[in-house]
């Protein structure tokens, strides 16, 4: 099981690797092949989602590619599940870790350009991703497409949890900061 995960996983973290790196990206020159295939990823393994959101979120300094394949491959093993753990919570107490923004909206575009190209049944898990990234740095579109997911798809829980931190005012601890202004990533509004 672990292998075909792997070998389903690997041409899906490549390409989106591929993406959110690439200084050149321009999100209409991805394939629709290759997003098809990130979207049912997406819907058909939430490992394998929160693996890719990992990737996004964390930046180049932290989770290699082989330990974002075991988050996707191997999501219940407890080294997963530190690891997994002790990364978001450090990401998201620590004022000072600041997400690489540019990445992130690299990867943002990415997932809104799959909304549009996939059939609608699969358009929800994309745009969960993308709401999230948006909370994740303070981007006022995270509302609107947390509720458009949810609005295609009950059932898309991280799309909830994106809206229920949004309306309890719960950021990442890099956007309270008294210094660091919302506004800090560039595209779309700071909340």
């Amino acid at each position: 099981m672990a292998q075909a995960s792997r070998l389903w996983f690997e041409p899906v973290l490549d390409t989106w690797r591929t993406w959110i790196e690439d200084p050149r990206f321009d999100e209409l020159d991805c394939e629709a092949q290759a997003l098809c295939g990130l979207a049912v990823t997406v819907t058909d393994s939430l490992t394998m989602r929160d693996a890719l959101i990992m990737m996004l979120i964390m930046g180049t300094d932290h989770g290699s590619g082989e330990e974002i394949m075991e988050f996707a491959v191997h999501p219940h093993t407890r080294a997963s599940g530190d690891a997994m753990g002790r990364m978001l919570t450090e990401a998201f107490d620590d004022p000072q870790a600041r997400p690489d923004c540019v990445r992130v909206e690299r990867g943002i575009a990415a997932l809104e350009q799959c909304a549009q190209v996939v059939p609608d049944q699969y358009c929800a898990q994309p745009l969960a991703m993308a709401a999230y990234a948006c909370w994740w740095i303070g981007d006022a579109r995270a509302m609107p497409m947390a509720m458009q997911a949810v609005a295609m798809d009950d059932d898309a829980t991280l799309a909830g949890i994106v809206i229920a931190a949004l309306l309890r005012d719960i950021h990442p601890a890099w956007l309270c900061m008294p210094k660091a202004p919302k506004e800090a990533c560039t595209a779309g509004e700071a909340m």
